[in-house]
């Protein structure tokens, strides 16, 4: 059976709503980042975030009017949701439970659809049905039949901005009967807003795409052909990063026949991480995409002819008034192209229904890199196998410069101790100042930290144990950082001797960042060093990254003290009690440092205090009331 008898009818009613919709823009905002929409396709119109000085970009294209959407959204379609299906199919046909339905083909001359045919999602009107000061959810009811999709389809689209520069999308799908859905978010980005004065191009962006070794065959059209292609040594490779004007004039034909550039879609390996990173050196912006969705098309504008207009927001006093060819890329997280047609391929099914339900989340995290001039480097301060730390000088400041060589999951993992670094400020954590690339590395910038590590420190003292009044003076400021790392949401998870330094007047600093990661009530990875880590974490069941701090803390606390291990590290993953501590018998330690120590170390997470709590206790307070009651007692005498 072939159906589409709603076409020309939804048709007319579109264009009726086309000539009564009024949108309006929408505006929600968190700290260091703001957004604005419109009902029209729940398009986003507007995208502030700082840039490496400071100043609000707005780094998506789109139009100053809110009405222009609902009167020019062919062409370009700026910022909208794309649906029901996104991306292209094959002849406009699809078959689920041997029926054969056909779609409107707006494309290439009637030989497939687009965006989900000559109305698409990007051209209907939503609502909003929530709106707070950092999240909107607009709604589309999408009739049976509608465009000759079967089955009634209700979307819900939620925008979401965060503080320090998270912007999150969440779009679900509850359909009536099988249909097909695939929706994706079609955004244009310039990180440089056009006020790059050598250039008004993308060609200086820096792309990313470290688990995409594999791309979409497709034909002269961009319609799949079934195969799937490796990106090995072409133009397409992008695993490791690659500033887009690299291979963008020899991309001939990969955007179809008689064009230059790209308009490919990369398949997504699995993995862990950001799928996507892109990044501006002339503003310093960053954005790094994760997604649950496994294909994310790139295209590089090819078609724009400077006929479309710059927003009032990205014009400057260069004079530019329009958008050029190759002047912006689009980023589109989304499933296999027409993959509803191709059963070979090894995906779950895009058809959707009853007990089946459409999700889609991405996740954009804006940073900004300052510019680094490394002047020299001074020494060697470790290698491994992962990379390398040296001491250097850079603008003038004595810092180290961690690198980690470039391999398939690299990024991911510098991405993260970069983004959770830079939200960290105290005199008790080392400072991470900004990032650069090498061709064969990831390079991190951090202030040097003068001094031994604890655990070089200890060895020197031949692990007799640290004298109490000193210790407590060392890890009340240990703590103090640790505690401000758990206020921004960041857990260690690696705490230890060797990476704590110790400094003059023995001032601790924690470093390391290379294993933090969010603080989540439910962290699900084992991280962190044998000795140190806490019993949830080896049980492998999802547990809380601060409560596992604490317990590490506790460990190293008590090695200072006494120069030895609390117990058997090799029994910790079996404890289901907190055994009694090899406390030494002729150390000189107070019970109020043995119950703080104790309590850090209970087996039980949710008995472990908070680092707030370990500051609030008697131990860290000890000092400051003896010397009160000493004064006391000296004002009491006669």
């Amino acid at each position: 059976m072939l159906t589409g008898r709603g076409a020309t009818t939804g048709l007319l009613l579109i264009l009726i709503s086309l000539v009564v919709c009024r949108p309006t823009k929408h505006t929600i905002q968190a700290e260091g980042i703001k957004a604005q929409f419109v009902n029209f396709g729940a398009s986003i119109t507007n995208l502030w975030v700082p840039d490496r000085d400071g100043r609000m970009t707005d780094v998506v294209l789109g139009f100053d009017q809110a009405s222009t959407y609902s009167t020019n959204h062919w062409k370009p379609r700026y910022g909208p949701v794309v649906g029901r299906y996104a991306n292209r199919i094959r002849n406009g046909t699809f078959t689920i439970d041997n029926t054969t339905y056909h779609v409107p083909c707006n494309e290439n001359n009637g030989k497939d659809t687009l965006h989900g045919g000559t109305i698409g999602y990007d051209a209907r009107e939503f609502h909003v049905v929530k709106k707070t000061r950092s999240s909107i959810t607009f709604s589309l009811n999408d009739p049976d039949d509608y465009m000759g999709f079967p089955g009634k389809v209700l979307t819900l689209v939620t925008y979401t901005v965060e503080d320090g520069g998270i912007w999150t999308i969440n779009m679900t799908s509850y359909a009536s009967e099988k249909t097909p859905i695939m929706l994706s978010s079609h955004t244009y980005w310039n990180l440089d807003a056009f006020m790059n004065p050598e250039t008004n191009l993308i060609v200086n962006h820096t792309l990313h795409l470290p688990r995409s070794s594999r791309r979409i065959g497709v034909d002269d059209i961009l319609v799949p052909t079934g195969d799937i292609i490796y990106n090995n040594d072409t133009v397409n490779n992008f695993t490791s990063p690659q500033q887009i004007g690299a291979g963008l004039y020899n991309a001939v034909g990969e955007c179809g026949t008689n064009c230059t550039g790209y308009d490919t879609a990369y398949i997504i390996d699995e993995g862990d991480g950001p799928v996507a990173s892109l990044w501006s050196d002339f503003s310093g912006i960053r954005v790094s995409i994760e997604t649950n969705q496994n294909a994310f098309q790139v295209y590089s504008c090819n078609g724009m002819n400077g006929s479309i207009p710059l927003k009032s927001t990205q014009r400057s006093s260069l004079n530019r008034k329009t958008v050029p060819k190759y002047g912006c890329l689009v980023m589109e997280v989304e499933g296999w192209i027409d993959g509803i047609n191709h059963p070979e391929w090894p995906i779950e099914s895009q058809i959707y229904g009853p007990g089946r339900d459409y999700h889609l989340t991405a996740t954009h995290r804006f940073t900004t890199e300052e510019v680094t001039t490394v002047q020299y480097l001074l020494s060697l301060i470790f290698s491994g196998g992962f990379g390398c730390v040296y001491r250097a000088k850079s603008d003038d400041r004595d810092v180290i410069i961690k690198t980690v060589r470039k391999t398939r999951y690299s990024q991911a993992m510098v991405d993260r101790e970069y983004s959770l670094g830079v939200k960290l400020d105290h005199p008790h954590v080392v400072k991470t100042r900004s990032r650069f690339e090498s061709k064969e590395e990831h390079c991190l910038v951090m202030d040097l930290v003068e001094g031994e590590n604890l655990f070089q420190y200890l060895v020197q003292n031949g692990f007799c144990g640290v004298e109490e009044s000193r210790a407590k003076k060392m890890f009340r400021g240990l703590s103090k950082g640790l505690e401000h790392c758990h206020s921004r949401g960041i857990a260690h998870m690696d705490i230890k001797p060797e990476n704590i330094m110790v400094s003059r007047g023995s001032h601790l600093t924690l470093i390391d960042f290379g294993l933090a990661v969010e603080s989540t009530p439910r962290c699900d990875q084992y991280l962190g060093s044998p000795d140190y880590v806490a019993p949830e974490v080896w049980r492998g069941f999802p547990f809380d990254p601060c409560a596992s701090d604490v317990w590490s803390l506790g460990v190293v606390l008590f090695i200072a003290l006494t120069g030895g291990l609390p117990f058997d590290p090799n029994s910790v993953k079996f404890m289901r009690a907190t055994p009694e501590l090899n406390w030494t018998q002729d150390a000189e330690i107070s019970d109020d440092v043995r119950e703080l120590v104790e309590w850090m170390l209970e087996v039980r997470p949710l008995a472990r205090p908070t680092m707030k709590e370990v500051l609030s206790h008697k131990w860290f307070r000890t000092t400051r009331q003896c010397l009160f009651g000493c004064f006391s007692r000296w004002m009491s005498r006669p």
